[in-house]
């Protein structure tokens, strides 16, 4: 009885994984069809959150000759865990700037945000940017390293060297978005995750201590522990002392 009951479980789990494929291949295609007929962006996140199972729909999509079905193609990559097609795709797509309009640059400016979301797969693609050597090429090339740190930002410290020469850049743009870059990192370890510095070796812990020097506006933010620190003074009726009173979770100013 045993053995019948176990063959029973086998047959029901195999059977659940063939019904389960076929309504994920059902959807998969009601979703892609959508954003072919419609463009739009909520099918296309609905498709990223798939995962990558859907990675050959969404590099299809990105090869769709109207402009709104590769731009909410987009939207919904960044839902989705990173592939190298895709990827690719996204990369042609940022670097094709033979069209000037408005339409073609907000493609491409999306294109970028999503292709930081692939992360490591898309340094390769950035430091090509970079080495193009113009300005708009710089920019846009730390633009995508922006969204590695934003989306993938243990992805980012293969990126080191592209965002020290981004933020010692003569170009305004370009060091701008060196400092995004090095602000969400800076972020990430500090207010998000800050126990993801245990993963890091000694090279990437120095590369650390350089973003955490050279962050701005991620360094005004307060800590979780502030905060806490804060809430328990309020519940307690205390002063706060002032954000750079002695006693403050701030510090002495």
């Amino acid at each position: 009885m045993l053995f019948v009951a176990l063959g029973l479980v086998v047959v029901a789990g195999l059977a659940y994984r063939v019904y389960f494929d076929r309504s994920a291949a059902d959807a998969e295609k009601e979703l892609a069809a959508k954003v072919r007929a419609e463009g739009s962006w909520e099918a296309a996140e609905k498709l990223g959150a798939m995962g990558v199972r859907v990675a050959p729909t969404m590099a299809s999509l990105l090869e769709e000759q109207k402009w709104d079905v590769r731009m909410a193609a987009t939207k919904g990559i960044p839902k989705m865990a990173p592939d190298q097609a895709v990827a690719d795709k996204l990369a042609a797509i940022v670097a094709d700037q033979t069209d000037a309009k408005s339409l073609a640059k907000a493609l491409r400016t999306s294109a970028a945000e999503a292709l930081g979301a692939m992360g490591a797969f898309a340094i390769p693609h950035a430091n090509a940017l970079f080495a193009k050597g113009d300005e708009a090429s710089r920019a846009m090339s730390l633009y995508v390293v922006t969204h590695i740190a934003y989306y993938r930002p243990l992805d980012a410290f293969a990126a080191e060297d592209l965002i020290r020469k981004g933020l010692a850049d003569e170009a305004y743009d370009v060091r701008d978005n060196a400092k995004a870059a090095i602000d969400w990192l800076n972020d990430h370890f500090k207010n998000k995750r800050p126990g993801d510095e245990n993963l890091l070796d000694a090279k990437q812990k120095e590369f650390l201590a350089w973003v955490r020097k050279n962050a701005g506006w991620s360094n005004t933010l307060k800590t979780p522990e502030q905060i806490e620190a804060e809430k328990k003074m309020a519940e307690e009726g205390a002063p706060s002392g002032g954000a750079g009173g002695a006693d403050s979770p701030m510090g002495p100013g």
